[in-house]
């Protein structure tokens, strides 16, 4: 289950019991960390600058 933490400066940031998630809300790019610092997902690689 997901669980909603905030949205600041257009980013949301969602939990599970196994990682975090910052969400981009206009585009919804997003970055899936685990909860031991791995990158699980990430479609911001086409932009090194946001990543």
């Amino acid at each position: 289950m997901r669980n909603d933490y905030c949205e600041k400066n257009g980013v949301m940031i969602t939990y599970s019991d196994n990682d975090v998630a910052f969400e981009e809300c206009d585009t919804a790019k997003a970055i899936l960390i685990s909860n031991e610092g791995n990158i699980i997902d990430n479609n911001f690689s086409d932009d090194p600058e946001k990543t």
